[in-house]
């Protein structure tokens, strides 16, 4: 089994929340609470005004506390703030996914710091 990298999350919640159940090897087993949030993270996704009253009162239903609903939507919303700001300076990034994969095992090992580029 392997985690899931952080490029592919929005993919891994659209697939759970449509019933899958394996992400490349990860079984996803999800609780109910966590698709109840990630489906008001869909929402936002869309945009704020997407986010229903009925989504809010599953959440609760399922034991969402309204710390982790407000941090759902924070956390959805800056994705999309951050995604806009990168697409509105019509940033170049590799088409072939297996870059991040590398990139990632290689920022897991170094960090992010840039100290190894002044040996």
């Amino acid at each position: 089994m392997r985690k899931v990298l952080l490029f592919e999350l929005p993919l891994v919640s659209q697939w759970l929340l449509a019933g899958g159940k394996h992400w490349f090897g990860i079984i996803a087993d999800i609780p109910e609470k966590l698709k109840a949030l990630l489906a008001i993270a869909g929402s936002v996704q869309k945009g704020g005004k997407y986010v229903t009253s009925d989504q809010i009162e599953k959440a609760r239903t399922l034991g969402a506390t309204d710390r982790e609903i407000h941090d759902t939507v924070l956390i959805a919303a800056a994705f999309c703030m951050f995604n806009r700001y990168v697409d509105g300076l019509n940033t170049w990034a590799p088409a072939d996914r297996q870059v991040y994969v590398d990139r990632a095992a290689m920022r897991a090992r170094e960090g992010y710091s840039q100290a190894g580029l002044l040996k």
